[in-house]
């Protein structure tokens, strides 16, 4: 289990109420599924990397700019989810690729 919390913010709350077992994203490419459980387990454990990256707490962020490459993914997902700090700015950018 991830060591960092997520706030106490509505869309955290209204994710936990959903039955952790049941499946909240599903990977078009690959069909395969993600379940509440994992997703809220994944942010979390992704903020912690984040911190520990930043070299701290939740103040080791404050006041930087933040971004983000992902391709279009389950960690897509979970990187808009993923909570910023005060005072920072944060950008999640999608990583396209339009093929001929």
């Amino acid at each position: 289990m991830a060591s960092t919390t997520l706030p106490p913010l509505p869309i955290f709350s209204a994710l936990s109420q959903h039955d952790p077992k049941s499946t909240a994203v599903v990977h078009s490419t690959s069909q395969r599924t993600f379940t509440y459980g994992q997703l809220l387990h994944d942010v979390a454990e992704a903020k912690s990397n984040l911190l520990k990256e930043a070299g701290g707490g939740e103040s080791s962020l404050e006041g930087h700019r933040i971004a983000f490459l992902v391709e279009n993914s389950y960690d897509y997902v979970g990187a808009q989810f993923l909570p910023s700090s005060p005072n920072s700015v944060y950008l999640l950018i999608n990583e396209m690729r339009i093929w001929n």
